[in-house]
């Protein structure tokens, strides 16, 4: 995966992520992908991103995702969920 921080020039960050061909097939396999962004020098915040065919699909991914956190956190859940939907494709 391929992870860029550029500044544009009204100063505002972009953050460029892009998937290989391996990624894909990792991420349709049921493989998350978990990522900091510390790394692209912003404050530390944990990405995941997951695949799904269908909309139903992204959501059962979402689900065991935090199903799995909430194990690792001993119950404790994490955030409630703050899900945005909108159109696709758009900046």
């Amino acid at each position: 995966m391929l992870k860029a921080r550029i500044d544009t020039p009204n100063g505002q960050p972009l953050l460029m992520f892009g998937l290989s061909g391996e990624n894909i097939a990792r991420l349709a396999a049921g493989e998350p992908i978990f990522f900091d962004l510390a790394e692209l020098g912003i404050p530390h915040l944990r990405v995941s991103i997951f695949y799904g065919r269908h909309d139903d699909d992204l959501e059962t991914a979402c689900r065991g995702i935090v199903d799995e956190l909430n194990e690792r956190m001993g119950g404790k859940s994490p955030q409630r969920d703050t899900t945005r939907r909108g159109p696709a494709g758009g900046l």
